[in-house]
């Protein structure tokens, strides 16, 4: 199938003379990277400037950006969701009136996940088209390809206690209930570490409140890393975590699954679907002493294999020729 020629609009707000570069989502690279066509990102106020007849696809992943575009036909939105009314401030409330605002005059509307796709129909009235977001097979993979196992020891210990976060470090992200959960576990288990990757708002907090607990043998902060870096760690764990309260997807569980890491993650919807597809990890209510207890059992159990074979299934050429297929409008 031949792929169309496709504009992806990068929607932030940034003048023209910044490396926007920096801030376009790694869905909008990985869906350039793996579509083969002709492409480029814009901002808003670079629309003007634009020939959009050119191109057979405008993809606006906000409502703000599509604002701009909204006289122009054929714009798939890209919907990734608002925590709402989870986290409710300016930038949420604005999101939400602009999504209401332009929601029937886009041509056609995706979402990353099938609860979000259920939510534009709830809050909208408009029908969505679940396509979940994909992994990179080429970027994050497993340093040996896992064996399959058939059985699980309840008597030995395989891997070692080791558990990696990535992401911001916001209250949305909760990462504070997986050091609080460190803390409870290092009774039996004083080896145990935490690998935690990203910058926020609450980092110098977070670093803190480990020091007070005296958790700095157990509990690291690596900041922003480099890509080679990121795949070094996903390799060096044995299990990916994420207490977090919202999502609209999750990139990170199936980047681990990717590398052959089973996920332990917070009981939230993304989270339920992409676990229980993989029928592989545990899901866990966001309690203390439940992911330390979790965080134990976890290293009995062999889901690598499965893990991994999950991952292969959700890769970034299956979804461009979902999102860009003949006749999709």
């Amino acid at each position: 199938m031949k792929l169309h020629d496709i504009k992806i609009l990068k929607t932030l707000h940034i003048l023209d003379t910044l490396d926007k570069t920096k801030s376009i989502p790694r869905v909008a690279h990985f869906i350039v990277k793996y579509s083969k066509s002709k492409s480029k990102f814009i901002t808003p106020n670079e629309i003007s400037k634009e020939n959009i007849g050119d191109y057979d696809y405008i993809h606006a992943h906000t409502a703000i950006g599509a604002f701009s575009l909204r006289k122009y036909p054929n714009i798939i939105h890209h919907y990734h969701g608002l925590p709402l009314p989870i986290f409710k401030n300016k930038y949420t409330i604005k999101h939400y009136l602009n999504e209401k605002l332009m929601m029937n005059k886009y041509s056609r509307v995706v979402a990353v996940s099938q609860y979000l796709a259920d939510e534009v129909k709830q809050k909208y009235g408009r029908e969505a088209e679940a396509i979940p977001n994909a992994v990179d097979l080429d970027s994050f993979k497993p340093n040996k390809i896992p064996q399959k196992q058939t059985y699980i020891n309840h008597n030995k210990l395989d891997k070692k206690p080791h558990f990696l976060f990535v992401g911001k470090l916001t209250e949305r992200k909760n990462a504070k209930t997986l050091i609080e959960s460190i803390d409870i576990a290092k009774s039996s288990l004083p080896d145990i570490r935490l690998d935690i990757i990203g910058t926020g708002v609450q980092k110098d907090y977070l670093e803190q409140y480990t020091k007070d607990q005296n958790l700095t043998n157990n509990v690291f902060f690596h900041g922003k890393v480099t890509n080679e870096r990121l795949l070094e760690l996903y390799n060096s764990t044995s299990f990916y975590v994420t207490a977090s309260l919202w999502e609209g997807f999750g990139m990170p569980l199936v980047e681990a699954m990717a590398c052959g890491k089973p996920v332990l993650a917070s009981n939230i919807a993304a989270h339920r679907e992409i676990i229980n597809s993989a029928k592989t990890g545990y899901l866990i209510e966001n309690k203390p002493e439940e992911w330390a207890q979790k965080m134990k059992e976890s290293l009995h159990t062999n889901w690598e294999r499965q893990a991994y074979d999950y991952a292969k299934t959700q890769n970034w050429s299956n979804y461009v020729n979902k999102l860009y297929r003949k006749n999709s409008l």
